[in-house]
């Protein structure tokens, strides 16, 4: 009993001490830069280098190493598997994969180029018969593509074709799309069956 005493008498004699009050005036109270600082010591900071290793279309492509605030790396590019933080092995990495990419784009023109020189001043013909209302039965990109294939020396089937509307027999111009960098112009006949 006499335990039970001293204890209730112990948890009525506790005070919480408190600090010193905060000013009562009608002023917002607001922390100093210095409190800030201590707070948040990674506010702030200098931007950080990241690399891209996916396509972002606003920030840039895979790769492109951006300078970005800390807090959009974490959040977003890391977040989403966008990128990662750029050091000296990464850049390196990424440099080699650029160049790789440059050599396969010069190499893929090299065998447009010459496409396109045995393809230059090459008439293409189709035959189509006139339907009952007088117009040419339908010459199709595929059709043309067939025609470019048996006359072309190198591959063609990755060929971009524009065909114009086609409604009677006679010539019309085509563009051939070998590269993107590289577009020939040639003239389709159309002869009647």
């Amino acid at each position: 009993m006499a335990k039970l005493l001293l204890l209730v008498a112990g948890v009525a004699a506790f005070q919480p001490t408190t600090g010193p009050a905060r000013p009562a005036t009608q002023l917002q109270w607001s922390k100093t830069a210095k409190e800030l600082r201590q707070k948040y010591p990674n506010a702030g900071a200098q931007p950080v280098k990241y690399v891209l290793t996916k396509n972002a279309p606003p920030y840039g492509n895979e790769g492109d190493v951006l300078k970005v605030s800390r807090g959009f790396a974490v959040n977003y590019l890391t977040a989403k598997e966008l990128g990662v933080p750029a050091s000296a092995e990464v850049i390196a990495a990424d440099e080699v994969k650029k160049a790789a990419a440059v050599a396969a784009d010069a190499a893929a023109y090299d065998a447009a180029a010459n496409v396109a020189q045995g393809l230059a001043g090459l008439d293409l013909k189709i035959v189509r018969a006139l339907g009952e209302d007088g117009d040419v039965g339908a010459v199709d990109v595929a059709d043309v593509l067939q025609v470019l294939t048996a006359a072309a020396s190198g591959d063609v089937s990755k060929a971009k074709v524009k065909v114009p509307a086609i409604s009677s027999h006679g010539d019309y111009p085509v563009t051939v799309e070998l590269h993107k960098k590289l577009k020939i112009e040639l003239t389709l006949s159309v002869v009647e069956a």
